[in-house]
């Protein structure tokens, strides 16, 4: 299969690329993708995803097509991603319902990597592109059993504790004792640090995270 070509970016215009990431009912099927430009600060809603790019050595391949393919044609190009990229797409795809494309925006496949003044010039505009997006997707990697375990401590924690009880300025008021605190309550959990020691001490871990960007 031939290899997937950017399309330039139209000079003069504030515009980036968007990817529609397409159904497939197979969990395992090829994923296919088609790549558009867009205005940026349009009303096309799209979800920028953050994830940790992880060793490129041993790429996997995609399936990608223009805009251009939008006309009649429907011509697939591969594209390769990192191992990490590939495993954000499929779990992305499983979550897709009604059979309707998700539209993302995704830093190594919608800049041309190999146009150092593209990519120079996109990067500037980073703060914008997930300014606009209508969330941002984090993507942490394959789960593992610590990582389920750790998000939901995570979530216990921020649910259940009273910030008027947090101390000011890292200093505790005479009247509040360390031990009644709830997070020290909630820290005496069995195996409660582990989980999350394990989930932010290893370089990736299968969750996502989804952080609305406010404007």
């Amino acid at each position: 299969m031939a290899s997937f070509v950017h399309s330039p970016l139209r000079a003069g215009r504030v515009e980036i690329r968007l990817v529609a990431l397409l159904p497939d009912a197979d969990e395992f099927g090829d994923i296919v993708c088609r790549i558009f430009r867009a205005p940026l600060g349009t009303n096309l809603e799209y979800e920028a995803l953050s994830y940790v790019w992880g060793s490129s050595e041993e790429p996997l391949l995609i399936q990608a097509m223009g805009s251009a393919d939008c006309n009649g044609t429907s011509t697939k190009r591969a594209l390769p991603v990192t191992q990490n990229l590939h495993d954000a797409l499929r779990l992305l795809r499983s979550n897709t319902s009604n059979g309707v494309s998700r539209v993302l925006w995704v830093d190594a496949i919608c800049i041309d990597q190999s146009n150092v003044e593209e990519r120079s010039s996109q990067v500037a505009l980073m703060r914008s592109i997930y300014s606009n997006a209508s969330q941002t997707v984090v993507f942490f990697g394959p789960e593992d059993k610590f990582g389920a375990l750790g998000m939901e401590f995570i979530k216990r924690v921020a649910t259940t504790v009273d910030l008027d009880l947090l101390p000011e300025a890292g200093i505790w008021h005479e009247n509040r004792k360390i031990e009644g605190h709830p997070v020290r309550q909630t820290l005496r959990e069995l195996n409660a640090l582990e989980e999350v020691v394990q989930l932010y001490t290893r370089p990736v871990n299968l969750l996502l995270l989804r952080v609305v960007i406010m404007p």
